[in-house]
């Protein structure tokens, strides 16, 4: 008899000896511990009814959810994994089953997009079969409409309809970044910038421009403190040349110091034929 045999008959024998011990004497123990047992495989028992129940429930739903969708689809593939699913659960193979439930919901839901998708394709292309253009707004919400209206509405998305009125002082400085951008620059606005009294530096090639930003309401004009504050600003980021920008205009005195200084002073009428020419007409 080999090592192996030799340890499993010593292991059955002590086994058989606890289990004398505990019939004879301790027989309320053991009947104890047998009732306990019994109990416990009565308790797996339910659970798995409860579990196994609650698993059909289930799979009864998500049959009946995906039934009105399969019956309208001419897919094959779609009507073939449906049948797959319901043999499935029909055997108890719950888990191939709900596996087969997650790839149906998959393929349905590829169907519906590249449907979605080519629905939306031919809209468009009677959309502009018909002239019109898309617009899109700045929250993406899309219509179409006229040449005409499609200009107007670019306008009021913009701003243009009231100067910029929504926007804080900050938000109209990235805007004209934006702006910018459109024309070609590459642009830092002033809270990257280390030199104070900038609001947005721009570069092209060689070219380095201050940009000065000034969001002020129709008759409040900028005055000639802000053309000194720019060529100060001008020296600080050893720039070419500066732009003044705002929404309202200058004071004569304001136009006067700017003369020969390469600073440009853009109003508001300058501003809307630009942000027009790179926003609305392109």
């Amino acid at each position: 008899m080999n090592s192996n045999n030799t340890k499993l008959c010593c292991g059955s024998f002590l086994v058989i000896i606890v289990l004398f011990f505990l019939i004879v004497y301790l027989k309320e123990t053991a009947t104890f511990l047998f009732f306990l047992f019994l109990g416990y495989l009565l308790y797996k028992g339910i659970k798995r009814k409860k579990r196994i129940s609650k698993l059909k429930k289930d799979a009864e739903n998500e049959i009946e959810k995906l039934f009105d969708i399969v019956s309208k689809t001419k897919d094959k593939n779609i009507k073939n994994l449906y049948e797959k699913t319901i043999n499935f659960f029909t055997k108890g193979k719950f888990t191939e089953g709900f596996e087969c439930i997650n790839s149906l919901k998959s393929l349905i839901n590829e169907k519906e997009e590249a449907t979605k998708k080519l629905a939306k394709i031919r809209f468009e292309k009677n959309q502009l079969a018909k002239g019109l253009l898309k617009f899109v707004d700045k929250n993406g919400n899309e219509k179409y409409g006229t040449p005409k209206q499609v200009k107007e509405w670019k306008e009021l998305d913009i701003g243009l309809n009231n100067n910029f009125k929504n926007l804080s002082p900050f938000e109209f400085e990235e805007f004209v970044a934006k702006l910018f951008n459109k024309m070609g620059y590459h642009t830092k606005l002033g809270s990257r910038v280390r030199d104070f009294g900038i609001d947005i530096l721009v570069k092209k090639g060689n070219e380095n421009v201050v940009i000065q930003c000034k969001k002020n309401t129709l008759g409040n004009l900028v005055g000639n403190k802000i053309i000194q504050q720019t060529l100060g600003a001008m020296w600080k980021a050893k720039a070419n040349r500066a732009i003044i920008i705002t929404t309202s205009d200058y004071t004569t005195m304001a136009r006067e110091q700017a003369k020969g200084a390469p600073i440009e002073l853009w109003n508001k009428e300058d501003l809307h034929k630009m942000i027009r020419k790179y926003f609305v007409i392109n």
